[in-house]
């Protein structure tokens, strides 16, 4: 859930914070009982997220998918609209959805079982392309740290990844889509819109207000160059996650699953109930724009899981 708003936050009351950046290929060959495992299970359990950094290869392909995306944001409106507006398919939404209230859009992509992104755009074939190597690299982390999450608690990795996709969309049901979501945002600056400059400049537009994803877990690309996320930390304050990395390397951003409560887990027989306090809570956030950042280019955010 989230409240869409197009009111001011002081800049002054939101800080930088210092996190540690986990890498995301001692996740990838350490194994769940080694120190980054435990290290990302930490920072999950006591602040909601974690930041992780992507090898080269991801980082360059999700540049690339974000050059693509510009393109396709750049379209005429009755252009975009050719993937169809956003709509219910099979068990899941896709499609095109122009947000007016927030001066935002999206693109919903899904996975096919015939190696595809659904839906594809005539005119943005390499978008298609793109989206479908980096969700399935993005898949296959968020496999990974369900798994590490899960042997954390002390149950098996399958009460997390059985209600899931299949490891590869090729295991998805004929005619099925893919469960996780592929959303490319662009959020547009003030002067796109013909909206004037707040008199302000220590104040920040929030354009999304504070809230959890739907999904169950969130990977995020963060983007530095040009920053509007804002999370709330532990203590209740306000982050500016991405002006606290390096803004010449790519970062992942990975909320935990979300629900206001510590919840029981996913029931399967394979689960044996776990004290709520070893549960990891998502971590609120926001999506603001800034008084004087540069332009928000379009922002992948592969893939949530639902």
């Amino acid at each position: 859930a989230f409240a869409v708003t197009g009111r001011l936050r002081n800049s002054s009351s939101v800080m930088e914070s210092p996190h540690a950046v986990l890498s995301w290929e001692e996740l990838e060959t350490g194994g769940s009982s080694g120190p980054a495992a435990a290290a990302f299970c930490e920072q999950l359990h006591a602040r909601g997220f974690s930041i992780l950094r992507m090898p080269d290869s991801l980082a360059a392909d999700i540049e690339e998918l974000r050059h693509e995306a510009g393109g396709f944001f750049a379209l005429p409106p009755e252009a975009k609209q050719e993937v169809g507006d956003f709509r219910r398919v099979a068990d899941t939404y896709v499609g095109y959805r122009n947000n007016i209230d927030c001066d935002s859009e999206f693109l919903e992509l899904h996975m096919t079982p015939q190696g595809g992104a659904f839906p594809e755009h005539p005119i943005a074939p390499t978008l298609a392309v793109l989206s479908v190597a980096v969700h399935a690299r993005m898949a296959a982390m968020a496999r990974l740290l369900l798994t590490h999450l899960a042997l954390g608690l002390g149950v098996p990795p399958e009460a997390l990844l059985d209600p899931l996709d299949p490891p590869s969309a090729a295991q998805l049901p004929e005619g099925g889509l893919s469960s996780s979501v592929l959303r490319v945002c662009h959020y547009r600056p003030r002067e796109a819109v013909g909206k004037p400059t707040p008199p302000d400049a220590g104040e920040d537009e929030v354009l999304f207000d504070e809230h959890t994803d739907s999904s169950f877990l969130t990977l995020s690309p963060l983007c530095p160059a040009a920053p509007g996320l804002q999370l709330r930390d532990s203590d209740a304050s306000w982050i500016r996650v991405e002006e606290g990395v390096d803004a010449s390397q790519l970062h992942v951003e990975v909320i935990s699953p979300s629900r206001p409560h510590p919840p029981p887990l996913i029931p399967s027989p394979l689960l044996t109930p776990t004290p709520a306090s070893t549960h990891p809570l998502a971590a609120p956030h926001a999506h603001i724009r800034l008084h004087s950042s540069p332009r928000r280019s379009s922002r992948p955010h592969p893939p949530p899981l639902i």
